[in-house]
């Protein structure tokens, strides 16, 4: 029997934000596309699309690892939904740049890039949750040629996904008002990501963090709540 893959809904499940760029309190992402560098040793295309794992981008929490994994974006003819449980050498990328274009991810090519050449200002598209665990079945059906389900694999990243909402709220609430009152970006950017990841390091309960207690589902809304209470704290220093 031919494996079938799974699909979006619709195109819009798909995106996260799509922008020129998109903003930049989101860290970076598996599934975000850069207008980047090119990916030494693909052929020619338009954009790259960050391919490494979630959990395996940043050493430290904070810091992305020096060099990251990468897919080459290019134009394509449209795949309509109803298409993609085939064309496994691809993951299509309808409508990125909210045109009349179409462009894929081609699966059969990637890379290594540094991920100091890769800036939030020319990031143009995230993809959601399910638009990344879809990236990731097809990845692994393409080297393998083996069928991932979907539940498997978006409850091995569920953690990650959880902390990557939370950090994005972290920056909106505390971040980007540093930003507008005119310090530098990037510095506030990694303060509070440092302060961010201090707070996830911090206890839950004796013996467990809050970044541990998130790898448990029935303890994640907890583990919100303590970190929106701690922004609240913080603005309220701050004022």
């Amino acid at each position: 029997m031919a494996v079938e893959l799974d699909r979006p809904g619709s195109v819009d499940d798909l995106y996260l934000d799509r922008g020129d760029p998109i903003e930049p309190w989101r860290p970076v992402m598996t599934g975000d596309v850069f207008d980047g560098p090119d990916i030494p040793g693909c052929s020619a295309h338009d954009f790259v699309l960050v391919l490494s794992h979630p959990c395996s981008l940043r050493a430290d929490g904070v810091e992305l690892v020096e060099r990251l994994q990468a897919l080459p974006v290019a134009l394509a003819d449209e795949i309509p939904l109803a298409a993609w449980k085939g064309n496994f050498r691809v993951m299509p990328l309808p409508l990125l740049r909210r045109d009349d274009r179409h462009y894929v991810a081609r699966l059969t090519e990637f890379g290594m890039l540094d991920a100091a050449d890769l800036y939030l200002d020319r990031r143009i598209c995230a993809l959601t949750e399910i638009g990344v665990t879809l990236l990731q079945q097809r990845f692994f059906h393409n080297q393998s040629r083996v069928k991932v389900q979907l539940d498997r694999i978006h409850a091995q990243a569920s953690p990650v996904f959880a902390e990557v909402e939370l950090w994005t709220q972290w920056n909106e609430d505390l971040a980007e008002s540093r930003v507008v009152a005119g310090e530098d970006r990037r510095a506030v950017l990694t303060a509070e990501g440092h302060a961010f990841d201090e707070v996830m390091r911090g206890d839950f309960d004796p013996g467990m963090s809050l970044r541990a207690a998130l790898k448990e589902r029935h303890l994640q809304a907890d583990v919100r709540r303590r970190v929106l209470s701690t922004i609240e704290e913080r603005r309220a220093q701050s004022q």
